[in-house]
């Protein structure tokens, strides 16, 4: 049986014309999806990571892209889960932040940011 799983794009997401869409097979993005083969032809070897579900979907797109030696922001309140078993969401998102703050990559860099911050280090508005 072939591996399928859809995933919702949010109703009020803008998409432009111009947007690269990647489709997305499991929590890391880059497992069986085009993402590398784009980022590569782009030459883009910085990426600027959020996301739901931070203990799967981005806590496994960001170890793949560590082991990718790609240079990563993680934007620290721009990821989001529910409550575990164990740990309320704040705890998970929090702990999360910990171990990419502490991370020690590959070839590239990580770092955490607020969203503030980072606007303010690229000059984005």
């Amino acid at each position: 049986m072939p591996f399928t799983t859809e995933w919702e794009l949010l109703d009020d997401l803008k998409i432009d014309t111009d947007d690269i869409r990647i489709d997305k097979y499991a929590d890391d993005v880059f497992y069986r999806s085009e993402l590398g083969q784009k980022l590569g032809a782009l030459a883009i070897n910085e990426l600027v990571i959020t996301g739901c579900a931070t203990d799967f979907c981005v806590e496994s797109t960001i170890q793949s892209a560590v082991s990718k030696d790609y240079s990563i922001t993680v934007i620290e309140d721009g990821h989001t889960t529910g409550n575990r078993p164990s740990l309320r969401a704040h705890q998970v998102i929090d702990h999360y932040n910990w171990v990419w703050k502490n991370m020690i990559p590959t070839k590239g860099k990580i770092e955490v940011l607020p969203h503030l911050e980072f606007l303010q280090k690229f000059a984005i508005r």
